[in-house]
């Protein structure tokens, strides 16, 4: 009787483990089924917002910034929701709507835009971090942008400061920052600070880059695009050109090559239009000088 007891209560013993081993495999399948559905969906939702991000991207190459800005600001309301409020890609496509906002020139929505995403990059990041120190490249070309020029100095000089201490005098960073910096004394009329800068600048980039970097061909073309623009004179046109100039791009230092090519092709266009006005003008007097009748021979006087 004893025997068959613990017969019986192995029987039950085993059965239950049975069943709760067959319930914990259901559980961990059932788990794992739906831990897959979400990384399925997040992925689908991922890769949407990467289309979307690559849409915004085109429109902008394209000048067609109020697209490009609307794109943007549907990608911040996706990805807040997806992957958080203070995520990396939320606020770099938040900085990218706002650089939509500078080129439309709602200057003041796109200052509001940047300072938002700099306090949150500061707070989490640190004022010292390469993506805070971006932000503030952004703030510089607005500043640059409203002619704030003092400003503008002091926030680009700050941010060198702290790139060099940070990642070296040789860095691409730091090094871009001071293409920036000559750009900037160019278009303040200041030609001859700006080919001092251009050409320590050159021989750095040389130095530390070598002489096939993007970088180092890039400085050395905006020196040589400068010392254009003075050898023919034509540095007072380049404060000029920059008040009606297209800055708003990545910060960069673009805009000088910009300014200067429109100096070169506006003083082409000048000489152009000239030497048509005075052929113009040429071809008007020898016409009207035919239809007057000359003095007949005897009535000309002798010399």
């Amino acid at each position: 009787m004893k025997i068959c007891s613990e017969k019986r209560f192995t029987i039950f013993a085993t059965s239950c483990l049975r069943h709760a081993l067959s319930a914990f495999v259901s559980i961990i399948f059932i788990t794992l089924s739906v831990t897959a559905a979400e990384t399925k969906t997040e992925s689908a939702e991922e890769a949407a917002l990467a289309k979307r991000n690559e849409l915004a991207m085109r429109f902008y190459n394209e000048k067609r910034y109020e697209e490009a800005e609307k794109e943007w600001r549907a990608y911040v309301d996706d990805s807040r929701r997806i992957l958080g409020a203070e995520h990396r890609k939320t606020l770099i496509c938040r900085c990218n709507a706002a650089l939509a906002l500078q080129c439309q020139g709602k200057l003041s929505e796109a200052v509001k835009e940047f300072r938002e995403v700099l306090a949150i990059r500061q707070r989490k990041l640190g004022p010292e971090h390469q993506d805070t120190l971006s932000t503030r490249r952004y703030l510089y070309c607005i500043m640059m942008d409203q002619f704030q020029l003092a400003e503008a100095e002091k926030e680009i000089r700050d941010i060198l400061a702290i790139q060099e201490r940070t990642l070296g005098p040789d860095h691409p960073d730091p090094l871009s920052t001071r293409l920036m910096m000559a750009a900037r004394l160019a278009t303040e009329n200041k030609i001859p600070e700006s080919l001092a800068m251009f050409k320590a600048l050159s021989k750095d980039c040389e130095e530390f880059l070598g002489e096939d970097d993007a970088l180092t061909k890039k400085v050395a073309k905006h020196y040589e695009q400068l010392r254009s623009c003075q050898r023919w004179g034509m540095g007072w046109l380049l404060q000029f050109f920059d008040k009606s100039s297209d800055r708003r791009s990545h910060p960069s230092s673009d805009s000088s090559l910009l300014v200067a090519g429109r100096c070169i092709a506006a003083t082409a266009l000048g000489l152009a239009v000239t030497s048509g006005i005075i052929l113009w003008v040429y071809q008007w007097n020898k016409k009207r000088l035919k239809a007057v009748p000359s003095p007949p021979p005897e009535m000309t006087l002798n010399r």
